[in-house]
């Protein structure tokens, strides 16, 4: 399964800590980081989220279905979500927003909304927590005795 993980960055580099999670994370799972660059600075929110989604979509580049990290969405488990993954489609496109969000037609436009909680954290941790539970998924098929369930 091919997993796309889509976010938006105002820096095109990423942590030593997801540098670390992409050597682990393995085979059943390809996962590619597709940072999208966000260089314009909006004053009004919703023009920003506008942009932010804009990118998006011309960064996703297929008509595929994608799913989009939103408090609003449904918590999973990490079992439920390599369940989820495993029912998805052979290439699964995820977005993680800005810093205001998701714009409401992205959102709308979604197969689903995932959460993992309704506390707010920075991008880069969240980007770390999210490859941890791809991390733990690729264990969950590998019988890796990392995530036992």
């Amino acid at each position: 399964m091919q997993v796309k993980l889509f976010y938006i960055s105002y820096k095109n580099k990423i942590s030593s800590w997801e540098q670390d999670y992409l050597k682990k994370i393995s085979s059943p799972i390809k996962l590619e980081m597709k940072p999208l660059l966000s260089k314009k600075s909006y004053k009004r929110i919703e023009d920003q989220k506008r942009y932010e989604g804009d990118l998006f979509l011309s960064g996703k580049a297929d008509s595929s279905k994608y799913h989009c990290f939103d408090k609003s969405g449904k918590v999973l488990s990490t079992e439920k979500f390599a369940n989820f993954l495993d029912v998805s489609q052979t290439v699964t496109a995820l977005f993680i927003g800005g810093a205001y969000g998701i714009h409401n037609e992205i959102i709308d436009k979604a197969s689903s909304l995932i959460s993992i909680g309704k506390m707010e954290f920075t991008h880069e941790l969240f980007r770390i927590m999210v490859l941890e539970q791809i991390y733990r998924v690729s264990c969950i098929h590998s019988n890796h005795p990392f995530h036992q369930i």
